[in-house]
């Protein structure tokens, strides 16, 4: 199910945190990921390399204007 945009970051903060703790329990606990978990997994980290980008990017735009001009750009 998909995120409503009010609150997609909030939300996928959350889930993502705890995806975070369960590679941390791989690490540590040898525990084990079907297939599709694997995949999925590897998909994340290319899905997050490209916001890493597109954060930056945004960060860059940024820069170019004031704080208050910037935050109009972005909120509804």
């Amino acid at each position: 199910m998909s995120n409503m945009s009010y609150c997609r970051f909030q939300n996928t903060s959350g889930d993502l945190q705890d995806c975070l703790e369960v590679m941390q329990e791989l690490i540590y606990n040898w525990e084990r990921l079907s297939q599709k978990e694997l995949s999925a997994m590897h998909n994340m980290k290319l899905i997050a390399e490209e916001f890493l980008e597109l954060y930056d990017d945004l960060e860059e735009l940024k820069k170019r204007h004031n704080d208050e001009e910037f935050i109009r750009m972005l909120v509804n």
